[in-house]
């Protein structure tokens, strides 16, 4: 073991101690116990001795290596066993002596809280593991950090190497301090590498390494005092300290104190040259190598840097000094021009370059991905792959610093917006909106304060409003449309003459690829931002009452199907978001087949009798009435691990949809209903189930499955026959003229039902699917369009007319003859 030779050398000493137990009575008895005890003064200058013994090992003693701790504890063990008698030793003088010398009990006091310490500090390493390892729910920092056990980017042994390089080069500062710069753009890590290097140098004694963050010295003089006190505390030489004191009085008060010149008139104090040079030979003569840190410069004011580069060439230019000057280059090349300094200036100031060692881009990514990923481990979302996304979308554009911010900016907000269900909003939507408001703030309030009006299509505004949710206005203007016939923008116009104008110009590339995703239309969602209803919740992070939020539409569910139904009735009213209610269906997924049999017959409650009524209707700018389309999400999804859902769904949907027997055993009511909700998604039914080897189901199937006993039941024209001519439509020529002897047949059979439901009127100028029955095909499959004559013949060719029939052929032949009647 690494720590062996420590225990056995304690081993070793309590078995010398047995063995030698006479001699050391005998030498115990000869010099120790002769001591005069009892006189006071010899308690009290053993009591102050004690005293001062225990503050300077409580300031000193640093348990650096687990060795060091393993001897304080033998210490402390071994004092603590003989001081309370827990050993026997009677022929041993110790005891006798624990009376008088019971004082050192103070020594104890530093091992303990040096224990202590070390403990202190295990536990704390232990915590910070548990941290990266569990990141989610806690926040990130955002400092630097302050051990190699937090070391993502591998600058520790850099750091260390430099530290040894430093001090093996000690006599390069005989004549001044040398000066080294390094360099490092803002973010990359150049506080934390100092802290490294502070980690490396508490091991050795041979340094003394001092940090001056000089964004904490607002002005030249309070530098000068920083550096100069940071230099003598630093040292602890009470000597150098007040000769240092005295230099940093001349250096700033001299000029200014009036008492300074009357004192010098009798008393006369050393120049700023002889209090330098004594200095720089004290300092020469340590036994140890100063190092000083100067960080923060990049932060400071053009003049400002001027002076600090001023102070540590000229003012604190002292024999056996190192100063690291963390900066970045550009930053201190634009302050030098702005002081008119060409910037080989820096050349002259510093002494070494030493640039922050170079890490690989993906390295640098695999760390924000893992850090970003860790903050949404406890949310019920695939992190993994909304982390990826996210990075391939903006190009991996984001710097370390910046994520870690982005990552703490998600765990606030998200605070209020989430459930046992995960969160209320769409989480890619979140995180890019989030992103946005780091790299162009303006575009961010621009989203943040956007009405609900003026965002029509041809205007100048960089989104349009598309009734239930925005979009690009890729749009070009009514005049360019006039002059060409390309109807969008390219997306450099778009920038252009849109983005730009409404945003700003900062990071504008990234700002478009963030709109662009954000606003994206084909990407599916539930609460997603560009939905008009749910998009201010991005930004107020208050849920609507309007909208039904997941976790309650699922519990709803899971607590039974009579619960379900209910509250999708109460959903599905014009209290609640219709968009909103949707999506959630569109969106929901269900993990056996039983279940999804379960949601379809639930959706059945709030679907309509006829998709083709409903279209019409809407159409006419009447209530819109909605058709869920359950599964669409999934449906779409490209994702290869949705493959078992979409051959549950697949599964669950034929035997639900498409099973004759099934089928025959429903209601009039829910076959109509089955058929909207086949009619609503038919293609990517059918394609689903031919992926997976279910079925293959045609337009001409669906007629034949659902037809069949919808005839039986006593299905009649009201209102759901119009979904099967919706179906001849959609056949080939073929299947197209055997539905249509099917549907003439029925309509035959019970004319004066179909006349009462369909007006002349409705024939002749709206019923676009009707006329499909009575248009004559050639053997092409080509029509010439003429539709009437044919629909009257076959009115005139029907035996045992009624009444009614004579005269519905009647005003058909008024409405021929004049068609404006």
């Amino acid at each position: 073991m690494k720590y062996t030779k420590v225990v056995i050398f304690w081993i070793a000493i309590l078995f010398l101690n047995i063995v030698f137990e006479s001699q050391i009575n005998a030498f115990i008895d000869k010099y120790i116990m002769a001591l005069n005890y009892a006189n006071i003064w010899a308690k009290v200058l053993y009591v102050i001795i004690m005293f001062f013994a225990a503050i300077e090992l409580a300031r000193n003693i640093k348990i650096i290596h687990a060795s060091i701790l393993i001897h304080c504890l033998f210490i402390s063990l071994l004092y603590f066993l003989y001081r309370q008698n827990l050993i026997e030793h009677p022929n041993w003088k110790y005891e006798i002596l624990f009376d008088d010398i019971k004082y050192a009990d103070v020594i104890f006091i530093p091992l303990i809280i040096s224990i202590v310490k070390y403990v202190k500090k295990w536990m704390k390493n232990i915590y910070n593991k548990f941290l990266s390892n569990n990141s989610a729910s806690e926040l990130i920092s955002n400092n630097p950090i302050q051990s190699k056990n937090e070391d993502k980017l591998s600058y520790a042994k850099d750091a260390e190497n430099l530290l040894n390089m430093l001090i093996k080069n000690k006599k390069r500062t005989s004549d001044g301090a040398l000066i080294i710069g390094l360099r490092g753009k803002w973010g990359q890590g150049k506080t934390s590498y100092f802290n490294l290097m502070r980690e490396a140098a508490l091991s050795r004694k041979d340094v003394i390494l001092l940090r001056l963050n000089v964004w904490q010295c607002s002005k030249y003089q309070t530098s000068v005092k920083s550096l100069l006190k940071i230099i003598a505390d630093g040292i602890n030489d009470i000597s150098l300290k007040n000769t240092i004191n005295e230099y940093a009085k001349v250096i700033i008060d001299a000029d200014i104190s009036y008492l300074s010149k009357i004192l010098s008139i009798f008393y006369r104090s050393k120049s700023p040259e002889e209090l330098f040079q004594s200095i720089s030979k004290q300092i020469k003569e340590l036994d140890k190598t100063l190092i000083i840190q100067i960080d923060d410069l990049d932060r400071l004011t053009s003049e400002e840097v001027f002076d600090i580069i001023k102070l540590i060439r000229v003012i604190a230019n002292f024999n056996n000094i190192f100063f690291i000057v963390a900066y970045d280059e550009e930053y201190i090349n634009n302050c030098l021009k702005m002081l008119h300094i060409d910037s080989s200036y820096l050349e002259k100031v510093f002494h070494i370059i030493y640039p922050l060692p170079v890490v690989s881009r993906n390295e640098q990514l695999e760390t924000i991905k893992k850090g970003l990923v860790n903050s949404l481990v406890l949310l019920d979302v695939n992190a993994e792959k909304i982390i990826t996304d996210f990075m391939t979308r903006i190009g991996n554009n984001i710097t370390l610093r910046n994520a870690k911010r982005l990552s703490n900016t998600i765990q606030c907000g998200l605070t209020d917006l989430k459930d046992e269900d995960g969160i209320k909003l769409d989480l890619y939507d979140y995180i890019l909106i989030n992103y946005l408001q780091m790299i162009n703030s303006n575009a961010y309030s621009f989203l943040a304060n956007l009405a609900d009006t003026g965002l029509y299509a041809y205007n100048d505004k960089c989104l349009k409003w598309n009734m239930n949710s925005y979009s690009l206005n890729m749009d070009k203007d009514i005049l360019d449309l006039i002059k060409n016939n390309n109807e969008q923008l390219s997306e450099e116009e778009y920038i252009e003459q849109r983005l730009k104008k409404d945003v700003g110009d900062e990071n504008i590339e990234l700002t478009y690829i963030i709109f662009r995703e954000l606003f994206d239309q084909e990407r599916n969602g539930v609460a997603r931002i560009c939905y008009i209803n749910s998009y201010q919740l991005y930004f107020n992070r208050t849920f609507d009452k309007k909208l039904v939020e997941k976790s309650t539409f699922k519990s709803s569910f899971n607590n039974g199907l009579d619960d379900f139904k209910t509250n999708l009735n109460k959903w599905n009213k014009e209290d609640f978001d219709q968009h909103n209610l949707m999506r959630l269906i569109e969106n929901f997924q269900c993990e056996t087949e039983e279940k999804w049999e379960q949601f379809f017959t639930a959706l059945l409650e709030i679907t309509p009798k006829s998709r083709v009524w409903t279209s019409q209707q809407y159409r006419r700018n009447e209530k819109r009435i909605l058709i869920p389309i359950p599964g669409w999400d999934l449906l779409k999804s490209n994702q290869s691990v949705s493959s078992d859902k979409k051959q549950t769904l697949g599964n669950a949907l034929y035997h639900y949809f498409y099973e004759k027997e099934i089928l025959e055993n429903d209601s009039l009511e829910i076959l109509k209903k089955k058929l909207t909700l086949v009619l609503s998604s038919d293609m990517e039914y059918t394609n689903l189930m031919k992926l997976f080897n279910i079925a293959q189901i045609s337009y001409k199937d669906i007629f034949n499955l659902y037809w069949n006993p919808y005839i039986q039941k006593g299905g009649s024209y009201k209102d759901f026959d119009e979904d099967f001519w919706y179906i001849v439509d959609k056949v080939y020529f073929s299947d197209r003229l055997e539905l249509c002897e099917i549907a003439k047949k029925h309509i035959k059979l019970n004319i004066d039902e179909f006349i009462a439901n369909y007006p002349i009127e409705s024939i002749l100028y709206s019923h676009l699917y009707l006329q499909e029955l009575f248009i004559n095909y050639n053997e092409l499959g080509q029509s010439n369009g003429e539709w009437i004559p044919n629909f009257k013949q076959f009115l005139i060719n029907i035996e045992n007319k009624s009444q009614a029939l004579n005269t519905y052929i009647q005003n058909l032949e008024k409405h021929l003859s004049n068609p404006k009647q």
